[in-house]
């Protein structure tokens, strides 16, 4: 695994529908998130899949709710 910057696009570099499958799973594994694998490859790069984990932030509470980071 090397490091992405995180304007990487998902896809162009080297990225396809399996890893997208694997990459939503370890994120479940990982984060504790369910992120569907059709918001992965809407998202495409690497900081739109991590403000996927990181979700919407809450006005609120001041925090994100998505999982539990």
């Amino acid at each position: 695994m090397h490091a992405l910057p995180g304007g990487a696009d998902f896809f162009e570099v080297g990225g396809d529908s399996l890893a997208v499958t694997r990459l939503a799973r370890r994120m479940g594994q990982v984060f504790g998130v369910e992120v569907p694998v059709r918001e992965l490859l809407a998202a495409r790069t690497v900081d739109g899949h991590v403000a996927l984990v990181e979700g919407p932030v809450d006005p609120a509470v001041g925090s994100r709710g998505r999982g539990a980071l």
